[in-house]
């Protein structure tokens, strides 16, 4: 057999490649992502709006999990890769920086242009539902305490405190984030707390942790393993629709947690055939939906717009760069020559008239220009959707401020149906953000692009 040869010596690079890649995932040493070029173009002081009981240095992150627990001390919880046979609910505590910061020293630092770290100080495991259905299609108890040990229906402590934040926000908004693989429970957590601080901690924040390893060689396992998460996230949002305050529950997920939410959308829309998208949206209470860097086909991808699961969501962006090398390497792997995270390198004429159709409901944001003048991310160029300051800013003019592309400062792209960052993206957002009052005329040293670069 000629060839093998040939293949072990062509296949040795990705596999090296793949040791490489490890390495960022699995790190105990965790920083913030940089600021948003937003945040650092609002003037003087980005989180005006904050309110005096949510400045400080820490931020709860809520969480629903269906990793199996490592610890049985629920006021302490960790959680391993394997998989529980229920839905685990609580609440995790992260702190920003060093102890004894103060608020004030945390945005000081951060609109300097540092990281600081990242620290999980508290895991508290509140309730746990089923990942099935009862008789009755609803959420089944499995544990829920009060805090004198009573029992009390399932989910109860969660939405109580769910409830609680809503009411002191000023929008009802859940923003949950789906991670992909090469992720521990505590990154997943990490991540979904920068964000939120970054949202202006305006809104309840949520991981939903599925079972993903912390290595890269798991990638075909946590492929399979993310789809058996399916019914378990149908659950919880069902729960969040029936059980709590919120007005909108926005979804974001990043590479192989993609299927997770694609699949669950269409789920949610199979068990309502007939009914008007409106009146679906209205029972679901899904907002937007954010894919980045996500390896999800193509084709799997226009499957699910067409099979009417797109009618689940208010919107759906997708962040696509042709760079991305991180999707590259998935493809060995298994993933497939097409994902939706690389769209601008393998756009097919059929491809580009098929997202023109769904134009007004689904967004498509080229950023391979960005990662010039803001930076590529990470070596793979694959985490760029919260590393880069021009990408991570113009995710939060869509949570936050719910704006259209040309408001945030995008052009069309002449590549296909999709927009992309213009050169001179940081001018045209500093302007926009001028326009809509968001930023003073004069905001103290220019923070252009050329200070915005940064390795990881």
């Amino acid at each position: 057999m000629p060839e093998s040869p040939v293949i072990r010596v062509s296949a040795l690079p990705l596999l090296l490649a793949a040791l490489v890649w490890l390495q960022p995932g699995c790190s105990t040493s965790v920083r913030m992502m940089p600021a948003p070029l937003a945040i650092r173009e609002a003037g003087p002081d980005p989180f005006a709006a904050v309110s005096p009981e949510r400045r400080s240095t820490s931020v709860e992150v809520f969480y629903a999990t269906d990793r199996a627990p490592t610890s049985s001390d629920p006021s302490s919880a960790t959680y391993g890769s394997g998989r529980s046979d229920s839905l685990r609910l609580g609440q995790a505590r992260v702190r920003f920086g060093a102890e004894g910061w103060d608020w004030d020293e945390l945005n000081a630092r951060t609109a300097a242009g540092e990281r600081p770290a990242i620290t999980v100080t508290q895991v508290r495991e509140t309730d746990a539902l089923e990942t099935g259905s009862d008789e009755d299609g609803g959420a089944s108890i499995l544990a829920s305490m009060s805090a004198e040990g009573l029992p009390l229906e399932a989910g109860t402590v969660f939405a109580a405190r769910v409830n609680a934040q809503l009411e002191s926000s000023t929008g009802r908004d859940v923003f949950i984030y789906v991670p992909g693989i090469n992720l521990t429970f505590e990154l997943g957590v990490r991540r979904m707390a920068e964000f939120g601080h970054y949202l202006g901690r305006d809104g309840v924040f949520v991981t939903y942790a599925w079972p993903a390893h912390d290595h890269p060689f798991a990638y075909g396992t946590d492929r399979r393993s993310a789809r058996r998460s399916v019914e378990g996230f149908r659950e919880f949002l069902r729960f969040l629709a029936t059980e709590t305050d919120a007005e909108r529950i926005h979804l974001i997920t990043s590479s192989a947690g993609a299927p997770v939410v694609s699949e669950t959308l269409a789920a949610l829309r199979d068990e309502r055939p007939g009914v008007p998208a409106a009146a679906v949206r209205q029972g679901t209470r899904i907002g937007e939906v954010i894919y980045a860097a996500s390896d999800q086909g193509v084709d799997d991808f226009r499957a699910m717009l067409d099979s009417g699961a797109a009618d689940m969501a208010d919107h759906i962006t997708i962040y696509s760069s042709s760079m991305d090398m991180g999707l590259v390497l998935t493809k060995v792997f298994g993933s497939g020559d097409r994902t939706i995270g690389r769209l601008p390198a393998h756009m097919r004429d059929d491809d580009a008239a098929h997202f023109a159709e769904w134009s007004d409901r689904v967004t498509v944001v080229d950023v391979t220009n960005a990662m010039g003048p803001a930076g590529r991310g990470d070596f793979w160029a694959h985490r760029y959707w919260y590393l880069n300051p021009w990408v991570s800013s113009d995710l939060l003019g869509v949570l936050r401020h719910r704006l259209d592309p040309a408001q945030r400062a995008l052009e069309p792209s002449e590549d296909g149906p999709m927009w992309r960052f213009p050169d001179d993206y940081a001018a045209r957002l500093r302007a926009q953000l001028e326009a809509c009052e968001l930023r003073p005329e004069a905001s103290g040293p220019e923070a252009g692009p050329e200070t915005l670069s940064h390795s990881e």
